[in-house]
Formats: C-alpha cells, sequence, structure tokens
C-alpha cells in the first residue's frame, strides 16, 4: 500500500496520508465503477485540460483518478480553482456532498 514502506529518503515521496489518500481514490474508482479504470467521461475532461492525447484507444491513467481524488480530499478549495472540470465531474459522482 505504501510507496515508501522502506522508510528511505525519497524526496518526491510525499508521505503515508498522501499515499492513503491516492489509494482510497483507487477504491474508490473499484466502488463506483467495478473497475480500477475510471469513465471514459473522466478522459474526456483530460482530453479538454490539454492532459491527456486525445488519441483514440489511449487509456486513461489510473493514477491521474487516484491522485485527483487524493488532491480533492487533502483541499477541495484548491482543487477546484485548479481542476474547474475535474472537479465538477468528481461532484457528479458524489464527492463534496454532505
Amino acid at each position: 500500500m505504501y510507496a515508501n514502506a522502506d522508510l528511505q529518503n525519497v524526496p518526491q515521496w510525499q508521505g503515508t496520508l498522501a499515499d492513503l489518500r491516492e489509494e482510497i481514490g483507487h477504491s474508490l474508482a473499484v466502488f463506483l465503477f467495478d473497475s480500477p479504470d475510471p469513465p471514459d467521461e473522466w478522459s474526456a475532461v483530460m482530453t479538454r485540460e490539454g492532459l491527456l492525447s486525445a488519441e483514440p484507444g489511449r487509456a486513461v491513467p489510473r493514477e491521474d483518478w487516484a491522485l485527483a481524488v487524493a488532491l480533492w480530499l487533502k483541499d477541495e478549495a484548491a482543487f477546484t480553482l485548479t481542476y474547474p472540470q475535474r472537479a465538477q465531474l468528481l461532484r457528479r459522482f458524489g464527492f463534496g456532498l454532505t
């Protein structure tokens, strides 16, 4: 589960909590979509934001979805300002609702 389970000094490692947030993102994808892959709509949003090539048949990175969930959980307001289209899609899936 942890990217740095052996606790080596890895400068780019953000810590256990960040890893756990990403793992929650993977788990939510399986729960919501019965797959570790995000839905096709996620690919379309990423393409519109210029983060994914529009090439047909190109798979959406699972890690982008998981990282988006991690960033959302850390700071919803900052995520929404930085990635408004993805934030809107996450809300459609029930994120941010109380």
